[in-house]
């Protein structure tokens, strides 16, 4: 397997203080095809979450100065989302057990006499339930933002048939798309040829000067070749994905962000 590869199918990573048993976990693991990560300590554990997501942390109970429910409350004080995970523990108590699953353990396995045979079946389902969760999680995402998006655009067609006066729509329409469709901002530019630009007629949400410092015209230029200008200048809709990468955002790119 490949660096890239290993870097593109994610990682295991083992937390566990005992270097020993750190080692044969490793090896046993090492069959998922997954590269294999350990951590020794709570703040190794701690550093290596705030940049990377395991694919599966396998997370020992018990470390010399707190056990893994305080560490799995570390990470949330400090705002990391924590990874899916196994607890393993040498204390054979149903309590742990239970509390392990409501802490959001996949599962809970026991260092006994049969600990290290359990081991790779346990977290191979372990991958594959993290798997489904992951897949749910994306399609229960999927519906809400449908939903947002549809309630968006019946509170527009009811405007449109309600509000007579332009100024007073496009205005209700910035409104609609932030309380509504869950949008940050949204705003309006109507063209000017005479004065050569794009002038914001309204907008809502969180704006903090955005409008009144940059500057888009009509005419051919660097300042015209982004969403606004290419929507006017086509007539088609015209969408940015990533502000911090497209070159059309060039222009406008530091304000925007």
């Amino acid at each position: 397997m490949t660096k890239e590869e290993t870097q593109e199918s994610g990682f295991i990573l083992i937390v566990e203080d005992d270097r020993g048993t750190s080692e044969l976990e490793a090896l046993r693991l090492e069959f998922l095809g997954l590269e294999i990560r350990r951590a020794s300590t709570p703040a190794e554990t701690l550093e290596i979450l705030k940049s990377a997501r395991p694919e599966l942390m396998v997370l020992d109970y018990s470390f010399p100065d707190m056990n893994a429910f305080e560490l799995l409350a570390g990470l949330k004080a400090n705002s990391i989302p924590v990874p899916p995970f196994i607890m393993v523990t040498g204390r054979g108590d149903e309590t742990v057990a239970v509390e392990s699953m409501k802490a959001g353990a996949l599962d809970y396995i026991a260092k006994d006499a049969s600990f290290l045979e359990n081991l790779l079946p346990t977290a191979k389902k372990a991958l594959e339930k993290a798997a489904l969760q992951f897949k749910l999680k994306k399609a229960e995402e999927g519906q809400r933002k449908n939903l947002r998006l549809y309630n968006f655009l019946a509170h527009v067609n009811l405007a449109a048939a309600r509000e007579k006066d332009k100024n007073r729509l496009f205005a209700e329409i910035c409104a609609i798309a932030v309380n509504a469709g869950g949008f940050r901002m949204a705003w309006i530019g109507v063209p000017d040829r005479d004065i050569d630009r794009v002038y914001p007629a309204c907008s809502a949400g969180f704006v903090d000067g955005y409008l009144d410092s940059i500057r888009v015209t009509l005419s051919d230029g660097p300042s015209s070749k982004g969403p606004t200008g290419t929507a006017i200048a086509t007539g088609r809709i015209t969408m940015v994905s990533d502000i911090s990468t497209d070159p059309a955002m060039e222009p406008w790119r530091v304000k925007a962000l």
